[in-house]
């Protein structure tokens, strides 16, 4: 083992090896109508080492439904090969909620059955199995149970987390673009009556 410890530290200092500097992970400029209390966190999923950086996509959610039970919805995905790491995407985003609570001018009045901004519930991720389940060779396991999808809620915000194939299954982004449709559609119709 001498020899092999000697011969990678004089192959390593030898004027032909340059050092390797890693580099800080640099946030994507935000959307220029994203509000500034939504800032820090966009700069947060940017910078995480499990999410695709240009998958990130905020959605107005009480422009789209005044009636919502939040304010704003977050999608974003997993990079390719990183879908093993659903569940310390989701934990990170929901400790960095935690500490870092999220302001979008609304009071918690305007979300009575929210959780709160400073406890984020977290949803969707597979339990772990009691330890019954794991000793019968028919329980499924921890990968057969996940969906690809988790969720973490903290009132003013949710932000969901999926592979690219459970996003493309789902279309969160179309069910928000038809809400906000049917509302205005409805909306329109109200104003007709009412004229």
């Amino acid at each position: 083992m001498q020899r092999l410890a000697r011969s990678t530290i004089e192959s390593s200092s030898t004027p032909s090896a340059k050092p390797h500097l890693a580099t800080a992970p640099v946030p994507l400029p935000p959307p220029a109508d994203l509000p500034e209390g939504l800032v820090p966190l966009h700069a947060f999923l940017s910078m995480s080492p499990f999410l695709d950086k240009g998958s990130i996509t905020f959605i107005n959610a009480r422009e789209a439904d005044p009636d919502s039970w939040t304010d704003f919805v977050v999608v974003t995905t997993l990079k390719s090969g990183r879908e093993g790491g659903l569940r310390g995407a989701v934990e990170g985003i929901r400790n960095y909620l935690a500490k870092n609570p999220v302001n979008t001018g609304a009071t918690a009045a305007d979300r009575p059955f929210a959780p709160s901004s400073t406890k984020p519930e977290v949803s969707g991720l597979p339990s772990s199995p009691s330890r019954h389940a794991r000793s019968r060779k028919t329980a499924p396991t921890r990968a057969e149970q996940a969906t690809g999808w988790g969720m973490v809620d903290c009132g003013a915000v949710v932000v969901h987390v999926q592979t690219a194939d459970a996003r493309e299954e789902w279309g969160i982004e179309d069910l928000w673009r038809r809400i906000k449709k049917e509302n205005s559609k409805y909306l329109a119709e109200e104003e007709d009556v009412e004229a």
